[in-house]
């Protein structure tokens, strides 16, 4: 049973209560609640879905089509030497952007995440790497 009117709240509202109902709406869509309702203002009542119900509406539902499999971890380490300290200045850059103090520790995981954010901006071509290079530089300048 939850209880409550909301007297105390600051607008005299009860935020509780609409809470509370939107929760029920799920749960019941769910197959976890039966049913529930207002038994006097500020308290429901709610009947708790029997255990076979829940096992046949899992039963019901059609399985998902399988998830793709995870992409694979970035690495930096197919760029190359140029591409990847163009890339370190510019992962700096953006640590001191945020008030990074101590950044050594950041740099590595930064530089792997601007390369996932540039990286789907630069085609396929034989020219990737010096593409990549032109929007690293691009990223450059809107920092400075």
């Amino acid at each position: 049973m939850i209880t409550g009117r909301g007297n105390n709240s600051e607008t005299g509202i009860a935020v509780v209560r609409e809470a509370a109902i939107r929760v029920f709406h799920e749960l019941q869509r769910k197959g976890v609640v039966e049913g529930f309702a207002e038994h006097t203002p500020g308290s429901f009542v709610v009947t708790v879905a029997p255990i076979s119900a829940m096992v046949e509406g899992t039963k019901r539902r059609p399985e998902p089509d399988a998830a793709p499999a995870p992409a694979a971890t970035p690495t930096l380490a197919a760029l190359g030497a140029e591409t990847r300290q163009a890339l370190r200045v510019l992962a700096e850059r953006s640590l001191d952007a945020l008030g990074v103090r101590e950044r050594g520790p950041f740099v590595e995981s930064e530089m792997l995440r601007l390369f996932g954010v540039l990286a789907p901006s630069v085609g396929s071509a034989a020219e990737r790497e010096s593409q990549l290079r032109m929007a690293i530089e691009r990223a450059m300048a809107e920092l400075d």
